[in-house]
């Protein structure tokens, strides 16, 4: 029988939260290199496409 907890789970958790929250920042840096990248090839003036639809 077990009693208590091992080191090596407490290290495979603390391992998968470190994981998790480096997945977390790695995925909010990208969402921002996206954003910034579709701003720079679809820029949104009044002269896109996108503003003859969105506009009266």
């Amino acid at each position: 029988m077990r009693f208590g907890v091992r080191w090596t789970d407490r290290a495979r958790q603390a391992l998968s939260y470190l994981l998790g929250a480096f997945g977390l920042v790695a995925g909010l840096a990208w969402n921002d290199a996206i954003q910034e990248s579709i701003r720079v090839f679809f820029p949104l003036d009044n002269k896109g496409l996108l503003a003859n639809f969105s506009t009266p």
